[in-house]
Parts: structure tokens; C-alpha cells; sequence
């Protein structure tokens, strides 16, 4: 996934459920992070979308 910074301190990507859901896994246990899980059960799987991410000081 590539990404580009859109700020001072995030970052963004477009991608598809499939790499988003794979990206949260990297991060989150089977059994943590279920409510974002079945969100992007529901997005379409041929679009993209942005994925946004930050970093706290």
C-alpha cells in the first residue's frame, strides 16, 4: 500500500476492503478491533478508499 502525507502529521492511501482489512490485522488481535472489522465488511470491494492514518505527539 503506498501512501502520501496529506499534513504535518497524516498519512493516506487509497485502497480496497481486502488490503484495509489486512492492514488493521497487522495491528489488531482476532479478537480486537471487531466494530472496524465488520465496517468494512460493508464497503464495496471493487472501490477504493482513502485509509488514513496519524501520529500523536
Amino acid at each position: 500500500m503506498v501512501g502520501k502525507k496529506t499534513d504535518w502529521g497524516s498519512w493516506t492511501a487509497k485502497a480496497k476492503p481486502n488490503a484495509i482489512l489486512h492492514f488493521i490485522d497487522q495491528f489488531y488481535a482476532t479478537n480486537e478491533g471487531e466494530n472496524i472489522r465488520e465496517f468494512i465488511a460493508t464497503l464495496d470491494k471493487d472501490t477504493e478508499y482513502g485509509l488514513v492514518a496519524i501520529e500523536f505527539d
